[in-house]
């Protein structure tokens, strides 16, 4: 591809966890334990990106992604796969009002299979994670065309297959700003909140032997190349325990 970076790379961030840190939401019925602390500085672990863009630390603590595709989007992957209930908890600046953010959780291959384990090449377009070999749970926000045209809409995904398990006719990402993101799995569970407000809650219905119980989070991301720019920053997972 003439012109284009994509690329399969892994680069090495610093982790730290203070198990008396407490989120930003407070969760009814669990107690939180903190097992995951990301603030992008120092040697590790290892994240994985795959797809179409650039990456750059900043030494404010946070990541600034940059997507160079107008097609392939960029996939920022915790190497660690993340089981059991759990609080994701993350800060995203949208620079500018175009591009779209998708979270996925429990990412795995079909069969169970660890996600770099896949043979099947993954370029960052986003059909190779919602078809295939690939599973995971998807939830959508800050959802606008590279021509900056707005679709007032959030949705939450099973895949593979794309199947829809949520709706919200409306933007929880919407402006140009920094939010607070936060995700909750508790057993066959999925909940969203935006800045403490909830924005999905719906529990996949399928039988437990068939519903995600672990895997990796990923950030993907996609926009226009010299407009669309994020930057990510504070990521911790917090570990539920029903009081």
């Amino acid at each position: 591809m003439t012109g284009m970076l994509v690329f399969l790379n892994i680069f090495i961030l610093h982790c730290s966890k203070d198990p008396e840190q407490q989120p930003f939401l407070s969760y009814s019925g669990y107690d939180t334990r903190c097992i995951f602390t990301e603030n992008f500085t120092g040697t590790s672990p290892k994240w994985r990106m795959e797809g179409a863009g650039h990456i750059q630390t900043g030494t404010d603590s946070t990541l600034t992604v940059r997507p160079v595709s107008d097609t392939l989007g960029t996939v920022i992957w915790l190497e660690k796969d993340i089981e059991g209930d759990f609080l994701l908890e993350y800060q995203v600046a949208f620079l500018d009002t175009s591009g779209m953010h998708i979270l996925f959780i429990s990412a795995a291959g079909n069969d169970g299979k660890d996600l770099f384990d896949l043979k099947l090449p993954r370029t960052g377009a986003y059909d190779t994670y919602t078809h295939g070999n690939v599973r995971n749970y998807q939830v959508s926000m800050h959802s606008y065309t590279n021509e900056g045209r707005h679709m007032p809409q959030s949705r939450m995904r099973k895949n593979p297959g794309s199947i829809l398990l949520s709706h919200l006719g409306m933007d929880p990402c919407k402006s140009h700003r920094q939010y607070i993101i936060d995700f909750v799995k508790t057993g066959n569970r999925l909940q969203l909140y935006v800045d403490g407000v909830p924005v999905h809650d719906v529990k996949d219905k399928a039988s437990r032997q068939n519903f995600y119980e672990d895997g990796k989070i990923g950030f993907w991301f996609q926009g226009k190349p010299g407009d669309f720019s994020v930057i990510l920053s504070d990521i911790h997972i917090y570990k539920l325990i029903p009081n």
